[in-house]
């Protein structure tokens, strides 16, 4: 007799087989998880060109498609051509190729552009600040002189404090700096070959960007195939929705973001002209460039532009900063919600965690995609805990568990009915009280105060404070306290 595997039995063996699995890879991952670590950035640094093709196709796959829609589909529209008949492929594929290079040439421009007018005043900027700093140093010296002649006390202590940083800076550069030259100057070399190897990288991503262009609705096709060839419908159906509301999330942060700073660096150089700010081009790319960090970018080119400019022209610095600011209210209160919307979800103080979390993890990248990527993760866990509720037969509005005490076979129970005495439910005095109420009962006992109604209090009424009358509780003629208000409708 022949023995045959059921189903059941192979759930069994492939549960038992993952977990095992599973504890495994916890095992290595918790003793070898450098060795780990350098394998995946081997592999992401041999990956490093495809991967910089995925990004300049993802973000200018709007462009793309921006061009399709707005110039070459209405003129076919009004020959009369229907573009989604089998035999219109060829005229699509000419659409896709043609709007495909135009992507290509106007990114490209926008970096020519850059490299040949902004970097070439970047750099006289950044030059004549070096050249000219030790004026700027000198002036701030004579200003503070000027100030510190008139409070020697105040000089003594500085003058302190310098002598000590200056013995600290000079035992650094003899016994960190000078023995460690040949290190920095390897390091140098390298950083020198790791440009030329990015530069390369991203040569190659540029062509890796029209191939993914090009077959972009190729690709997302065998993606659906495939998830709908290993997975059952609805897992297939919520899989597909999932990289959908990344998608969305993803494009509408990413690219509205950095083109609310475009804006951003286009505006603050016409107000650097206008105000006769020294190095406008500088000042509006720090300013462009630090607004791509949500939440903290602004306050970090707003401070690194107004001490640059300290140094160099304080009138202008103190104008420029009071700019700055009118510009950042009018960024975060009217441009960038017209822009950006609500493609997040997140509140300001997961912003913030967000920002702080992935940045501290990941550095400047955890900055810009730090927020995108917990919404995503927010929305999943929000997801999970909906269904969950669903199941239970619970209300998912997260507002109205605000007054629930607990839930008790199945219902929310509201604090106003619920039993204090469970889970918690009555709020213990707190520190303050306590220290006002024992002021008061010794203030009572010194001036032995009797009683409002006149009485001496009943020490012992028989009756318990839980089950006691108001009356008992809080005296006679005594306003009682109403009870706590119903603010929900679970209906």
């Amino acid at each position: 007799m022949k023995w045959k595997l059921d189903k059941k039995q192979i759930h069994w063996g492939l549960t038992a087989f993952l977990v095992a699995a599973c504890v495994l890879l916890f095992y290595y991952l918790l003793f070898h998880g450098q060795s780990i670590t350098k394998a995946l950035r081997a592999l992401t640094g041999s990956m490093m060109s495809v991967i910089y093709g995925i990004i300049i196709a993802y973000v200018l796959s709007p462009v793309m498609h921006l061009i399709e829609k707005r110039v070459f589909m209405p003129h076919y529209k009004r020959k009369g051509v229907d573009l989604y008949a089998p035999e219109s492929a060829r005229i699509r594929s000419r659409i896709r190729h043609i709007s495909v290079l135009i992507t290509i040439v106007f990114f490209l421009f926008i970096l020519i552009l850059l490299l040949a007018v902004v970097i070439p005043q970047l750099v006289r900027s950044v030059r004549s600040i070096v050249i000219s700093f030790p004026i700027y140093v000198n002036n701030a010296a004579r200003m503070s002189n000027m100030y510190l002649s008139d409070h020697p006390e105040i000089a003594q202590s500085i003058s302190t404090y310098l002598d000590e940083v200056t013995e600290w800076l000079m035992k650094f550069m003899n016994n960190t700096v000078i023995p460690q030259a040949t290190v920095f100057l390897r390091r140098f070399s390298q950083s020198v070959l790791a440009f030329l190897i990015g530069l390369f990288n991203f040569i190659i991503g540029i062509i890796v960007a029209v191939y993914l262009l090009n077959g972009k609705e190729r690709f997302k096709s065998q993606g659906k195939k495939l998830v709908y060839a290993l997975f059952k419908e609805n897992t297939a159906n919520e899989l597909i929705s999932g990289f959908r509301f990344a998608h969305y999330t993803f494009s509408g942060f990413i690219v509205g973001k950095l083109f609310d700073s475009l804006l951003i660096g286009v505006i603050c150089y016409i107000g650097t002209l206008v105000l006769h700010t020294p190095y406008p081009v500088l000042m509006a790319v720090i300013v462009g460039v630090t607004n791509v960090i949500p939440f903290f970018g602004p306050y970090i080119g707003e401070i690194l532009t107004f001490l640059l400019l300290i140094l160099i022209h304080p009138v202008s610095a103190l104008a420029f900063f009071a700019f700055l600011f009118v510009l950042q209210q009018f960024d975060g209160n009217i441009l960038g919600p017209k822009i950006l919307g609500n493609s997040t979800g997140l509140s300001s103080f997961w912003v913030i965690f967000s920002v702080l979390l992935f940045g501290n993890l990941f550095g400047v990248v955890g900055w810009i995609l730090g927020v995108p990527i917990f919404a995503i993760l927010y929305a999943l866990v929000r997801r999970i805990a909906n269904d969950l509720l669903d199941k239970k037969e619970l209300p998912t509005q997260t507002i109205l568990y605000g007054d629930v005490a607990y839930v008790k076979k199945g219902k929310p129970v509201l604090k106003r009915d619920a039993d204090w005495d469970l889970y918690h439910v009555r709020h213990p005095q707190s520190a303050w009280k306590r220290i006002f109420s024992m002021k008061k009962e010794v203030g009572s006992r010194i001036a032995g105060v009797v009683h409002p109604s006149g009485a001496e209090p009943k020490e012992n009424s028989g009756v318990e404070p839980d089950t006691a009358p108001k009356e008992i509780l809080y005296g006679t003629g005594t306003s009682v306290p109403d009870e706590p208000q119903d603010r929900t409708d679970w209906d």
